[in-house]
């Protein structure tokens, strides 16, 4: 047994296969600085912290001296290529721990540098019982469904989440998922258990847990 507290092999896979063209910046957001260090690294010695060695970063293959300048002293280990959706990216990287074989997986955005320990281990936590979890918060907001600026409805706020990472999984489950569907146009690794009719257990989130996508959504930090 380890930092994160179960008897079990456990990888993470960090998704910063992105161009981040929203956050209007040369440097790619996932590479940007925060605070002393690059956004990127602030997740990953997190997982560190926590005990979990076997980490692999996907990345842009357009990015590779960004990642070099970011994590080249860190023991990670060679970094994937992403490819052109969310699914194609993650794929990859669960393809580079096969000869590690781990029991669980966590999947991470990198644009999401403020996950704390707590959060991580609720997830790992969850997996013990579970194939695949994720942290989740309420919507406080009222939701609309529109179309063509049109309020079609209003949508029961009562039972809407909003998602986060890192999502966990059994890492057989998850590569099984892979082998059963075509389509990877999916924005989130549970979308793939939800289509192979694996339930996916939710865990408590944390709202300073956001993911960043502007410039500005790193005022203040």
């Amino acid at each position: 047994m380890d930092r994160t507290g179960i008897n079990k092999k456990i990888a993470a896979i960090i998704v910063a296969a992105g161009k981040g063209s929203r956050f209007g910046s040369s440097i790619p957001k996932q590479y940007s600085q925060l605070g002393t260090k690059p956004l990127i690294r602030h997740s990953i010695e997190t997982f560190l912290e926590i005990g979990i060695k076997d980490i692999i970063v996907v990345i842009h293959p357009d990015h590779y001296e960004y990642y070099e300048k970011a994590l080249s002293d860190l023991n990670l280990h060679e970094p994937a290529l992403g490819g052109a959706t969310r699914g194609e990216s993650t794929l990859a990287g669960l393809k580079g721990l096969r000869d590690i074989n781990p029991d669980f997986v966590l999947v991470h955005d990198a644009a999401r540098p403020f996950v704390d320990i707590p959060l991580v281990r609720r997830v790992i936590n969850g997996l013990e019982s579970g194939q695949g979890v994720i942290p989740a918060i309420e919507v406080t907001d009222t939701v609309k469904l529109v179309a063509h600026s049109k309020v079609l409805q209003t949508l029961p706020r009562e039972s809407l989440w909003r998602a986060q990472t890192p999502q966990g999984f059994d890492y057989k489950t998850i590569m099984g998922c892979f082998d059963q569907i075509t389509d990877y146009s999916f924005t989130d690794e549970a979308s793939l258990l939800e289509l192979c009719n694996i339930p996916v257990t939710v865990v408590q989130g944390s709202g300073e847990n956001v993911k960043i996508t502007f410039s500005s959504d790193l005022r203040g930090h």
